[in-house]
């Protein structure tokens, strides 16, 4: 026998089908389940919540700048042309000195974090112009990035990187 809540906050008792609950009142279902259930049951809606979570990596997931969070921001636009825009602006970035804060010019962990994400969703994209402005940007980031810091990130890249070595645009392949 289960007890839980329905979608409309009302507490029911079933055998997992929906034909059959029946309705409680609040205080038929608080006694028939016991403390332990009930907590039980509420780190499992927790948890279940956090694993619906699609959204996209944001700022304070990676302690991104104001500057690259915006540049991120385009990555998630459905224009294939305001996607390039940010690729582009987000090559300019990498090639300033400092540009990540950074006053080596390398980039930092967080910037390499954020990008392995958005990095495997780009080079995937239908317009060959977004792909091949991504690879331009990812190898500007493998220029910039220290030996060390590109061993720990490797293996979040190379999937994505050697699918794009096999693209159908030639240009892609190449870059």
């Amino acid at each position: 026998e289960r007890v839980g809540k329905g979608s409309e906050g009302k507490s029911f008792v079933g055998f997992g089908g929906f034909s059959g609950s029946v309705a409680l009142s609040e205080s038929a279902a608080a006694a028939s389940t016991s403390p332990a259930a009930q907590s039980r049951d509420q780190k499992h809606n927790q948890s279940w919540e956090e694993s619906q979570s699609f959204s996209a990596p944001l700022s304070h997931d990676f302690r991104l700048s104001g500057e690259v969070t915006s540049i991120f921001k385009g990555f998630k636009k459905r224009e294939p042309v305001t996607k390039v825009k940010s690729l582009q602006a987000f090559r300019a970035y990498i090639a300033a000195p400092g540009g990540d804060g950074d006053e080596e010019g390398m980039i930092d962990d967080a910037v390499l974090g954020a990008w392995s994400y958005y990095y495997q969703r780009l080079i995937i994209d239908n317009s060959r112009q977004v792909r091949l402005e991504a690879s331009h940007a990812h190898r500007e980031i493998l220029v910039n990035t220290g030996k060390k810091d590109l061993q720990a990130a490797l293996p979040r890249f190379i999937a994505q990187w050697l699918r794009s070595q096999f693209d159908d645009s030639q240009d892609v392949a190449r870059s």
